[in-house]
């Protein structure tokens, strides 16, 4: 693998109107701002990833509209991927990959997304803030032992992809 993407799912209904927070969808402004960004990104002629989301709906969700407007090989679903999992599963994960894709998107959660990117850094104190909808591109260059670094963060308010414009 040489590049990560590092995805925070995109704005998400109240938990208070599900009985599960897996099963939480995205707002409709979530996903129009999601596909604004996609599009965005997609005009910068990026290298296309292999999507690994979490299961939970809103992270599905969002990988769908990043897979539809910006090409992809496909969206695998991994568990490792949940919002309260420990970091390291998702290292797991990562080191798994190694040397199978030259790119690669996680979709998840906070804080598992932020928490990622920190040890993904060379000294673990990296703190990336992932608001909904933000993307992080990261080089890496070995995962074993660890050795990345941060190209570029953007998010839906930095791409300007508001509904106002």
């Amino acid at each position: 693998m040489h590049t990560l993407y590092l995805a925070r799912h995109g704005e998400a209904e109240s938990p208070a109107r599900y009985s599960h927070d897996r099963e939480r969808e995205l707002t409709p402004i979530g996903k129009a701002k999601l596909l604004r960004t996609a599009k965005r990104l997609r005009s910068a002629e990026l290298e296309a990833p292999h999507i690994i989301s979490s299961p939970y709906v809103r992270a599905r969700r969002t990988a769908e509209i990043l897979a539809a407007v910006w090409p992809c090989s496909v969206i695998e679903f991994d568990a490792r991927l949940r919002p309260l999992n420990r970091c390291d599963e998702a290292l797991d994960l990562l080191r798994e990959l190694d040397g199978l894709h030259s790119c690669v998107m996680l979709v998840s959660h906070n804080p598992l997304i932020s928490i990622l990117a920190a040890a993904l850094s060379a000294d673990g104190r990296l703190q990336i803030e992932f608001e909904p909808g933000a993307i992080a591109c990261i080089s890496t260059y070995r995962l074993h032992p660890l050795h990345a670094a941060l190209r570029w963060f953007c998010s839906p308010q930095m791409l300007g992809a508001n509904l106002t414009d």
